[in-house]
């Protein structure tokens, strides 16, 4: 299918319904076994002839520099055909619904970095006769499962280089984006000049390369021996993951302390490993999500992988809802012994 020449008597977009998933920045997220919907937009200033309207939804992984691409999946749905050769589209506003739901399956995230790109779309196609397509996509921010904790007890840390001594006390080491990390600092001297870094650090595997990028930093200088020092984690923060097949993304809060000495500033440091989650305290992720590396790409050639195929996005006629209340009817009490679904 050729990509037909832009054409600006028509308009066609993807729309995703916003109460479905959860957002950052506005933009709806989804993660394992989600369920999403919205519709295909198409806007016509003329009538126009076509074949199909069908929807793609794909995802992949690949590397920059050494040209290492994945497929993880590819599945599709007409949203419409015309059951001939050609018909003759006249409405000026047209939508074509569809509702899709993620396999329970734990992908990296939507992301990209100047190495490594992680992306989720969904491509609509206008198929018009001559074996011509209009496309449109659309990105869809995928986020994975992780799980987050407090710690059982604070954590102290010391640092006495120098004659001199410094205390960092923290509650928690794992946090979601948008949350604050604070710790209480504790010095032996009233003036110090406090530099407080949380730092990206992305490794690839492939090419066993490693960058570190700053995400979020604060400085802070102090007239007191015991104060509470804060960092906050920005809202579109990529998570940690270290179950990627050629990228790991992993955390770690650096502080340093500078202090005045009797001929030069005197320095301690502090240096923790964060974890950047996506459920909050307590929330646990079903026992029956698997990594996307236990299974074997629906592309792989037969005979060069073993395993089971990587369970792909299904697309599905309408949302069962469980445990719905029956119809109700005037004529006679509703059964709450029986539910129903779309």
């Amino acid at each position: 299918m050729l990509a037909a020449p832009p054409n600006t008597a028509v308009e066609l977009s993807v729309v995703l319904l916003p109460e479905f998933g959860w957002t950052i920045q506005g933009q709806p997220v989804y993660g394992p076994g989600s369920v999403f919907q919205g519709f295909v937009q198409l806007d016509l200033k003329q009538p126009i002839m076509a074949d199909r309207i069908r929807l793609v939804f794909h995802a992949s992984e690949s590397t920059f520099e050494r040209g290492y691409h994945e497929q993880f999946f590819g599945t599709q749905r007409v949203l419409w055909d015309s059951k001939a050769n050609g018909t003759l589209l006249e409405e000026p506003s047209n939508r074509f619904y569809f509702t899709i739901q993620m396999p329970l399956v734990q992908f990296p995230p939507s992301m990209q970095t100047e190495q490594y790109r992680c992306a989720f779309r969904l491509t609509a196609h206008l198929d018009l006769p001559g074996n011509q397509s209009i496309q449109e996509q659309k990105p869809v921010l995928y986020m994975p499962f992780i799980e987050t904790c407090l710690l059982k007890t604070p954590l102290e840390l010391r640092d006495t280089k120098h004659d001199t001594t410094a205390m960092f006390k923290v509650n928690a080491l794992d946090y979601v984006p948008g949350d604050r990390i604070s710790g209480t600092l504790v010095l032996d001297k009233e003036t110090a000049k406090v530099t407080m870094k949380l730092l990206q650090v992305s490794t690839l595997l492939n090419g066993n390369q490693r960058s570190i990028k700053l995400i979020s930093s604060n400085v802070y200088k102090l007239n007191t021996k015991r104060t509470e020092i804060v960092l906050e984690l920005p809202q579109n923060i990529t998570p940690s993951f270290s179950y990627g097949r050629i990228m790991t993304i992993a955390y770690k809060l650096r502080i340093q302390v500078e202090q005045k000495g009797a001929f030069r500033p005197k320095y301690s440091s502090f240096e923790l490993p964060i974890t950047v989650g996506t459920l909050g305290y307590g929330i646990r992720a079903s026992d029956e999500l698997q990594l996307y590396t236990s299974f074997r790409s629906v592309f792989d050639a037969k005979g060069t992988a073993s395993g089971p195929v990587l369970p792909v996005p299904r697309f599905m006629r309408c949302i069962e809802y469980e445990e719905s209340l029956p119809v109700y009817e005037p004529e006679r009490l509703p059964s709450y012994e029986t539910s129903i679904s779309c």
